[in-house]
């Protein structure tokens, strides 16, 4: 009669809906889902939006377009710029070479994870033969037209840095009151690290390293006052493994990492679609192949603060002294002869690195670690006092904790 009057739940008649140890489980099934490069939002990306997005996307052939003058060429394909026949707008179009398949997943993977940290894509579609008597179509890509001018071509103005402030800084906001010098420039490069380090960030966080990141290939939008990562053949999406062999490597070996490949070479083959999905978080964080890219930021890095690394034969040579000393950056430094020291652009140069305490100096030799664990993430170098100034770490930290 007592245990009748008792409630069904406490009867134990009702078992409770989750039990400590299933909600363990569960917790850790979301967490492990969150991770880096995110199993959920793969999960949705690949068997809902994309194929939703594919149905919906304006279908294109070549008369759509009126080429016009070429842009580019490379081992990746032919670049040109182009008029929309019908709405009259401006675009660019590549004409695929070797990794245009894997350039077409990127682009349309990244279009829909993160739009806005590479160039606005907008369709690929198959067009006549390359060569005649080809039996295979050329495969053509599309984008927006952002610019015509790349950080490399930037840097190559004597005027740089102060050439992208007027873009980048509106409204009135500093460095407009700062004389020109070492001050100034360092407001200034900081803000052109920070986006490029948030496109970045965006990227490695789908899943995708782009191996390939150098001022080249890194588009200056004047509209919008932004810097965009382009040229995505030779990235790797490790979420799905398009691109992506154990034993290959992709690298230009003026901005390459130590170690040259971006996981370890006895990581096996992909694995089927959803398998891949799966593992790719714990095959991630065991080889944190994004450092592999924040090498290559950090050579950058140097080369927006010294002019002399601009030229391409002294990027070389300063990249086989850092071979034959085992990357070390400070031995490098210390050999510097007096004469190169004494170039007013050089010497600026060093003074915008040696700011507050060797704030920049600290995070080149941070991003260019001999290995990659000891290097920071695009979201790490984000919070460093060199970008984010000292105000703004504090005011970093104070938000994170």
């Amino acid at each position: 009669i007592y245990r009748s009057t008792l409630d069904a739940e406490l009867r134990r008649e009702i078992a409770p809906l989750l039990t400590p140890a299933g909600g363990a489980i569960l917790g850790t099934l979301a967490t492990y889902g969150l991770v880096t490069p995110g199993v959920f939002s793969g999960l949705f990306d690949f068997y809902l939006l994309r194929p939703l997005l594919g149905t919906m996307s304006k279908r294109y052939s070549l008369d759509d377009f009126e080429l016009g003058k070429k842009l580019g060429e490379g081992g990746f394909g032919v670049v040109y710029a182009a008029t929309g026949v019908n709405d009259g707008k401006e675009y660019v179009l590549k004409r695929a070479a070797d990794y245009g398949e894997a350039e077409m997943w990127m682009n349309q993977r990244l279009q829909i994870a993160c739009p806005g940290a590479c160039a606005d894509f907008v369709s690929a579609f198959e067009g006549p033969p390359i060569k005649r008597g080809d039996d295979e179509p050329s495969l053509w890509l599309v984008w927006k037209f952002e610019g015509k001018k790349t950080l490399f071509e930037l840097m190559k103005d004597k005027s740089f840095p102060y050439n992208v402030e007027p873009y980048i800084f509106k409204g009135g906001e500093a460095p407009g009151n700062l004389p020109r010098g070492p001050r100034r420039k360092a407001l200034i490069i900081s803000k052109i690290f920070d986006q490029i380090l948030d496109a970045l960030a965006r990227v490695h966080g789908t899943g995708i390293v782009h191996r390939d990141v150098k001022p080249e290939n890194i588009l200056f939008d004047e509209q919008s006052g932004k810097f965009r990562l382009i040229d995505l053949g030779a990235a790797a999406d490790l979420r799905s493994g398009v691109n992506y062999s154990p034993k290959d490597f992709i690298f230009d070996p003026r901005f390459k990492a130590p170690e040259e490949y971006i996981m370890s070479r006895q990581t096996p083959e992909a694995p089927v679609l959803p398998v891949a999905l799966a593992l790719s978080p714990v095959l991630w964080q065991l080889n944190l192949p994004d450092r592999f890219d924040m090498y290559s930021t950090g050579v950058m890095l140097l080369q927006l603060c010294l002019p002399n690394l601009r030229n391409d034969n002294d990027l070389i040579k300063f990249r086989s002294e850092l071979d034959a000393n085992g990357n070390d950056l400070v031995a490098w430094r210390n050999k510097i002869p007096a004469r190169m020291l004494n170039k007013p652009e050089v010497a600026e140069g060093f003074e915008v690195l040696d700011l507050d305490d060797r704030a920049g100096w600290r995070l080149v030799k941070q991003l260019m670690a001999t290995q990659g664990s000891a290097r920071p993430s695009a979201i790490g170098a984000r919070g460093s006092r060199f970008v984010q100034g000292r105000s703004g770490v504090l005011e970093l930290a104070e938000k994170l904790f």
